[in-house]
């Protein structure tokens, strides 16, 4: 039995910088090709908005799909080329992002997560306090979790309060935060 046409073109990866991840490919559902999807997206219903490409081997290649549907709280996808149960099992725990080129500008004093990682954050005084490794969730506002010279974390609300300035120009973060806190 010869493989059907594969879902993923070879011939047309960009580049992770590019990428903002927006979801990920679930277990199969049902016996011709159809694979659970995970939305990343605040509300999960944007992923919809979005061209998908999807993460294989460091690499990024757009994703064709033939249908997607609603299913509980996230969705149920079919990918083109990808006829059985076997095929979608291969691609199940993939990523699935978007070019961030899709996104629209953030508002004055928006930002988005992934323009967050990496900047350096420093308090009112200009200590060094250490590095966003990433952000979280809590219900009622983001927090900062930031990693030291010494690899402890320490977490700051990313509100008013705490965070004075965010300038992504200059790849930096000033917040209300003692270095003995």
């Amino acid at each position: 039995m010869q493989k059907s046409q594969r879902p993923l073109r070879r011939n047309s990866a960009i580049s992770g910088d590019r990428i903002a991840i927006v979801g990920r490919i679930g277990a199969p559902y049902g016996v011709k090709g159809w694979a659970h999807c995970q939305s990343y997206t605040d509300p999960v219903e944007n992923i919809l908005t979005y061209p998908l490409w999807v993460q294989r081997s460091d690499e990024w290649f757009p994703l064709e799909l033939a249908d997607i549907r609603p299913h509980k709280s996230n969705y149920r996808i079919k990918i083109s080329g990808c006829d059985d149960r076997d095929e979608a099992a291969e691609l199940r725990g993939l990523l699935l992002g978007t070019d961030v080129k899709e996104f629209p500008a953030p508002e004055d004093d928006e930002f988005y997560w992934r323009d967050l990682i990496g900047l350096t954050v420093v308090n009112e005084a200009g200590e060094p306090l250490g590095e966003v490794k990433s952000l979280t969730e809590t219900g009622h506002h983001d927090v900062l979790v930031i990693r030291g010279k010494k690899g402890e974390e320490t977490l700051i609300p990313f509100s008013d309060r705490f965070v004075v300035e965010v300038c992504v120009a200059q790849r930096r973060v000033v917040v209300a935060w003692a270095s003995d806190w």
